[in-house]
């Protein structure tokens, strides 16, 4: 194998692990904009079925 075959070889291997890197940390942005979204919307939900349920008003 020539050098410039290591080194492209080298670099590919670089560039998938910058694209992981990349994805992994967007993926666990989204996980936590997406677990703190759904606490606020729980009690909402729940406010509005218990005042459906036992129709009280605010």
């Amino acid at each position: 194998m020539t050098m410039t075959g290591r080194i492209l070889n080298r670099t590919k291997y670089l560039w998938i692990a910058v694209i992981l890197s990349v994805l992994a940390v967007a993926a666990a942005i989204a996980f936590f904009l997406y677990s703190t979204r759904a606490k606020d919307h729980i009690p909402q939900k729940g406010v509005f079925v218990f005042n459906e349920t036992y129709s009280l008003t605010e």
